[in-house]
């Protein structure tokens, strides 16, 4: 850490989250690598303990789930949308970016978040900074300012030691392509997306080597195999994510060669992994 610290890349500011057994923090990194510690607080002022933390965003979390669904069924009987959405999103703002802090990143062209715990599966881009207080009609949604409009880069990474290998990694241009694409499934819902995401694929990169694996014959073995190819690996299928076991969660693939098709992070992580970069478009990935 005193390495990485000592060659702290310019305009670059990092908010690395620790939640530990009571309290939770925020490490501020500067852009010239100086380091402050700032305790998260609720809307009192009082520091957030990491278990009401836990909660509010697993609640939030949620809520979010279905929403078309929800939206659909709120239109229909009449009653507007929700919108409480932004209040609840400046509200985590204000926890999770405290004021002593937001001065470090503004002043930074690239702003690094480097989650914990829950965090990891917050949605850090689409927090509000600034309300949008104007009145509207039941259908019409609010347009507050972002995270992400701000006026820097925001990237995630899971660890500062992670992100320094990334980054100091060699930048030569990828040449090979492979894409695994899945739309249909046995037991699962079509992903209808997938075959227009092969098809910007293909245009994107139609000048390059280029191998697909698409639907039946991508299977668990075959999908396999392909984690050996070099280059740039692009995998859309579903998605699913075991919170409290998880080296359980797996990419749907189709079952094949005595495999049940759910290529899980266990069975990953026991093949090494020849690609440059790894694209995946799949729920929780």
């Amino acid at each position: 850490l005193p390495e990485l610290l000592a060659n702290w890349p310019a305009n670059t500011a990092a908010l690395e989250y620790y939640l530990g057994s009571e309290r939770a923090w925020v490490f501020v990194i500067d852009p010239s690598g100086d380091v402050t510690a700032h305790v998260l607080t609720d809307e009192a002022g009082e520091p957030i303990s990491s278990r009401t933390l836990v909660a509010r965003v697993g609640n939030f979390l949620g809520e979010t789930r279905h929403q078309a669904g929800k939206m659909l069924r709120q239109h229909a009987a009449g009653v507007g949308f929700d919108k409480s959405w932004q209040d609840r999103l400046h509200e985590f703002y204000k926890i999770l970016i405290p004021e002593s802090a937001r001065d470090t990143i503004t002043t930074a062209k690239h702003v690094q978040i480097i989650p914990h715990h829950i965090l990891h599966y917050f949605p850090f881009a689409a927090l509000v900074t600034r309300r949008d207080d104007e009145e509207r009609i039941s259908i019409e949604m609010p347009q507050p300012r972002f995270l992400v409009e701000e006026d820097f880069d925001l990237c995630y990474a899971p660890s500062l030691a992670a992100w320094d290998t990334l980054r100091s990694a060699s930048a030569e241009p990828i040449q090979n392509m492979n894409a695994i694409g899945i739309s249909e499934f046995d037991n699962a819902p079509t992903l209808p997306g997938v075959r227009k995401d092969l098809e910007n694929f293909r245009s994107a990169f139609h000048e390059h080597p280029l191998q697909t694996l698409i639907g039946r014959e991508a299977d668990e073995p075959a999908v396999t195999d392909f984690l050996n190819h070099t280059g740039l690996l692009f995998v859309a299928t579903h998605g699913m994510n075991i919170a409290d076991q998880p080296l359980s969660s797996f990419l749907l693939c189709h079952a094949g060669g005595g495999t049940d098709g759910r290529l899980t992070a266990a069975e990953i992580l026991q093949h090494r992994i020849n690609a440059r970069l790894v694209v995946l478009s799949a729920c929780y990935s």
